[in-house]
């Protein structure tokens, strides 16, 4: 009983550090990472209804984008930390991107 007792909680134990360390990005062991995460330099189209709650309600709520239009949305980046960029078109016609984290952050 004991052994399998043992086996869970090291499974367990392994489960979590697992997930743990998959998105925990402020924690550092080393000057230097073991694993380099690879970033894609290009943006990979995603449909609006897929963007993180976050980001819609900054689209939807900021006084900036008030008769705007959007019309695509992309991102890169890792799982993460990734980086949406949103296509707007302003009510004269004009487009601009804008790009935001995950948490509607708006980023210059």
């Amino acid at each position: 009983m004991k052994k399998i007792v043992l086996g869970l909680s090291a499974l367990v134990a392994t489960y979590f550090g697992v997930c743990v360390s998959q998105c925990d990005v402020n924690a550092q062991v080393s000057a230097q990472p073991i694993v380099k995460l690879v970033e894609s330099d290009a943006f990979r189209r995603v449909e609006l209804q897929h963007l993180p709650y976050d980001v819609l309600k900054t689209m939807g709520t900021s006084e900036a984008y008030e008769g705007c239009t959007f019309e695509g949305a992309y991102v890169k980046g890792t799982e993460c930390a990734p980086l949406y960029k949103i296509l707007v078109q302003k009510e004269d016609r004009t487009q601009m991107y804008v790009f935001m984290n995950r948490e509607g952050k708006i980023m210059e």
